[in-house]
């Protein structure tokens, strides 16, 4: 099996798989996304034996490194949720589940830039192709969207201010955050 090969079967099965939960394509990417927030799966594009997912999720009302709101995918070292699947399915599975996070953009950065697992494509059938994308996929509908209803912004504003280190970016996180809770506070009244 090619490379090409691999991404015409993960495509596939994830077009069949995702869509039915409400999923879209944007080049490699698959996004969801419900009133606020976004889930983004991630795939390594890079053209050689590694196979990469990446999931992020965000708010629709978290501004942009250029300071515009997000109208498509972004890059996940600007969202402060980002999990490889297996991090994502444990902590979902932990007694606690998502209130058991602790924010670190530190381990996001590294998250990015280390999340691939080797791949040997040239002796790789489609079953077993399969059987690496599968498990994926099953993680991103039981447990990434689990965490997607689940991600209010006061969880994040707490996990920035709790957990953040006064980066730039957190400060501007962090004000978006607190302009959208004071407009619904405002809605209300």
């Amino acid at each position: 099996m090619k490379h090409t090969e691999f991404n015409e079967t993960y495509f596939n099965e994830a077009d069949k798989t995702l869509r039915k939960h409400g999923f879209w394509r944007q080049n490699s990417h698959y996004i969801k996304q419900n009133e606020t927030e976004f889930f983004i799966i991630y795939k390594n594009t890079k053209r050689n034996l590694f196979l990469g997912f990446t999931f992020v999720f965000c708010h629709t009302f978290m501004k942009n490194l250029d300071g515009e709101y997000p109208d498509k995918i972004m890059i996940p070292q600007i969202s402060p949720f980002v999990f490889n699947p297996t991090e994502l399915q444990y902590l979902i599975k932990n007694k606690k589940g998502i209130n058991d996070y602790e924010y670190d953009y530190e381990k996001i950065t590294g998250i990015t830039d280390h999340n691939t697992i080797p791949l040997e494509f040239d002796n790789l059938t489609k079953e077993q192709a399969l059987e690496h994308i599968r498990p994926i996929l099953d993680i991103a509908i039981d447990d990434g969207l689990n965490f997607l209803k689940a991600l209010k912004p006061e969880f994040t504003l707490y996990q920035l201010k709790e957990f953040g280190k006064d980066l730039w970016i957190e400060q501007h996180w962090i004000s978006d955050i607190e302009k959208h809770i004071s407009e619904i506070n405002n809605d209300f009244i």
